[in-house]
């Protein structure tokens, strides 16, 4: 995810009678009932892209008219789209999340047409971020959220659209009454004609019978924009949070670019790994990396699927050899280990690149009961 906020002082004078809504991380007491889980499906759009290029720093609120919205892309190079982001629930909780880019018609966009979902962040404005609060003279995702009232990160995908599901242990993510999201999406086309698409996403929630879960998320320099440069070669690039709270780590996914290996996660003092989130690509990409270590956390090779007609294949690339920039999954862990505040969580990101890139991403979305 690119910057999209980068703030002076100067913007805390205009900002003196802006209301900055409490962080409130509590979710309601398990129930002893099993959780009926029903289904709805979300689309949210359209968006165009132009033909070879790029929509980026997109923020979808129903607030761009607001103090925040305006200071957002006067100051913050955002592209706000004043629309509102439907719910899929309200009073309910969301167990599961499958993340799509589609046409009008319902069918899949994906590179083969040229489309491709770079990143998109699924964020409340009812909640702030618990590794990373509202504070309007802290990082940029800091500074959304006091702009905008909240910046809980829910959940992220890319173009491999990992499913987020732990309906099976009946955990789930609560949705109020009065919640309000957002959403920053990153497209590409890579088409030589414009293309309309839709974010659908496909929920499943309960009203009861759930035991809540916070979303916490992880990145290489978090509070910013989620990316790093990484030389050549193999890298390991680490980022530490002192966790703030005690609990259950139950799911985790992670994200990263072409030639990524792995994303994970570890507890620095005990020195377990709560994830090794390990990325796959068609078996003769030219983003498949280059080997790792083979160690804990840090995996000798990536995944190989031996697809024979990729979705993801780069349609500019001769024989679609070269999905750029891609991965087209990432493994997902339910660890069910414990983390206590004031242990430390380290991200460990993973690359082997035949060059240089100055814009490699590394971030894992988990949830925590």
């Amino acid at each position: 995810m690119r910057k999209v906020l980068a703030l002076s002082v100067v913007v805390g004078a205009l900002l003196v009678a802006f209301s900055l809504f409490g962080s409130n991380l509590q979710g309601r007491a398990a129930t002893a009932e099993a959780a009926t889980w029903q289904t709805k499906t979300v689309t949210w759009g359209p968006y165009t892209i132009p033909a070879n290029g790029e929509g980026k720093n997109w923020v979808t609120t129903d607030n761009c008219f607001g103090l925040g919205g305006i200071v957002l892309q006067l100051l913050g190079g955002a592209t706000c789209v004043n629309r509102t982001v439907q719910l899929p629930c309200t009073n309910c909780y969301i167990g599961s999340i499958t993340p799509n880019l589609v046409y009008a018609n319902g069918s899949a966009a994906n590179m083969d047409t040229g489309p491709m979902l770079h990143h998109m962040v699924l964020m409340s404005r009812a909640r702030s971020d618990l590794s990373c609060p509202k504070n309007l003279f802290g990082g940029p995702i800091q500074q959304m959220g006091a702009l905008l009232g909240g910046n809980e990160r829910i959940f992220a995908s890319g173009n491999e659209r990992t499913v987020m599901d732990m309906t099976a242990q009946n955990y789930g993510y609560q949705v109020g009454s009065s919640d309000k999201w957002m959403l920053i999406t990153d497209l590409m086309n890579m088409s030589s004609t414009d293309k309309t698409v839709y974010l659908q996403f496909t929920f499943k929630y309960a009203t009861s019978g759930v035991t809540p879960v916070k979303p916490l998320w992880l990145d290489i320099d978090n509070c910013q924009d989620s990316e790093l440069a990484m030389g050549a070669g193999y890298s390991d690039t680490h980022k530490d949070w002192t966790s703030t709270i005690t609990g259950t780590v139950v799911e985790m996914g992670g994200h990263g670019h072409g030639e990524a290996l792995a994303t994970a996660v570890q507890n620095v003092n005990t020195g377990a790994y709560y994830c090794t989130s390990v990325a796959g690509y068609h078996f003769d990409s030219m983003d498949f990396p280059g080997p790792g270590p083979g160690t804990a956390g840090h995996p000798a090779t990536a995944i190989a699927w031996p697809d024979s007609a990729p979705i993801y294949s780069d349609p500019r690339t001769a024989g679609g050899k070269d999905a750029m920039d891609v991965v087209e999954s990432q493994t997902v862990c339910q660890p069910n280990m414990a983390i206590t505040a004031g242990q430390v969580m380290r991200i460990h990101q993973t690359y082997n690149e035949m060059a240089s890139d100055p814009n490699n991403m590394g971030i894992m979305v988990g949830f925590i009961k």
